[in-house]
């Protein structure tokens, strides 16, 4: 059920996008030459992909109406003027040609949408999303890494109690991959991270791992260009949950928590007592 919001979003953007790219080629200037037809699809085309980038990630509903185009259907042979000019007709060849590039757009725009949805993405989607170069992507992945071996260096700092927030962390997940549709204790911890100090500083935990991703955020600031940054604020996505980044610490933290999950079913199959 989570998915929905996504799916249903992802409707509506393709819905708008119908309405604010289809031009009936009826509707192009009027032309005498395959050249002049050529020279308006071209044109036809350019305005299309013009709407699509200045669509970006808005309200569908908020397209300008000069953009948005009337929808039209081509009209019924049986309506048309017996006395029409043949040549009048636009080639159904430009039509599908047309009709291919607005098709084209609308999946360009959908999978962007899918992707800029994921705030935690794979590395591989991040980088090519972004078009980094190899040295912009090392770059990256070198700060996604130390980020996150800093926040795990937080979460196991011990608290003022001499409690582990990192170890309790890890027997949440685990809980939930052993036995699912529990609530394990996540609202309890949640509230510890975002109230109890680090020892020895005057911020939470919560606090100093925000102060990490901003540090992770600045890196990729000077790293990126002007678009690229852009385009990263944009999409919002966390600067160190990026998934799978060759070395990255997460991949220790992963069989940590699957031997722990293997652990919790073999004690209790059933689940522990209610």
């Amino acid at each position: 059920m989570k998915a929905l919001p996504g799916v249903l979003a992802l409707v509506v953007s393709v819905a708008a996008l119908s309405v604010a790219l289809y031009r009936s080629p009826a509707e192009w200037p009027e032309t005498s030459s395959s050249d002049e037809r050529i020279r308006a699809l071209e044109g036809e085309v350019a305005r299309l992909t013009r709407v699509v980038e200045d669509f970006g990630g808005r309200d569908p509903g908020r397209l300008p109406v000069d953009a948005r185009g009337p929808v039209s259907a081509p009209a019924d042979a049986a309506d048309a003027p017996e006395a029409a000019d043949a040549s009048s007709v636009p080639d159904a060849r430009l039509e599908a040609l047309v009709e291919k590039a607005v098709a084209a757009k609308a999946e360009e725009v959908v999978t962007e949408l899918e992707i800029k949805g994921n705030k935690k993405p794979h590395i591989d989607v991040f980088a090519k999303a972004l078009e980094l170069t190899d040295a912009q992507r090392a770059a990256a992945e070198r700060e996604i890494i130390r980020g996150q071996r800093e926040t795990y260096r937080i979460l196991e700092t011990p608290t003022a109690e001499g409690d582990n927030l990192m170890s309790e962390l890890v027997e949440l997940i685990a809980k939930g991959e052993a036995w699912p549709g529990r609530d394990h204790g996540w609202g309890p911890w949640i509230g510890r991270v975002t109230t109890i100090k680090v020892p020895g500083t005057d911020q939470t935990y919560a606090e100093r791992v925000e102060v990490v991703k901003a540090s992770v955020r600045q890196a990729f600031k000077r790293t990126f260009s002007d678009e690229q940054w852009k385009e990263y604020e944009d999409w919002g996505a966390d600067p160190i949950e990026i998934e799978d980044v060759p070395g990255s610490p997460n991949e220790a933290l992963g069989e940590r928590i699957r031997a722990r999950a293997q652990e919790l079913r073999e004690q209790h199959p059933d689940g522990p007592p209610r």
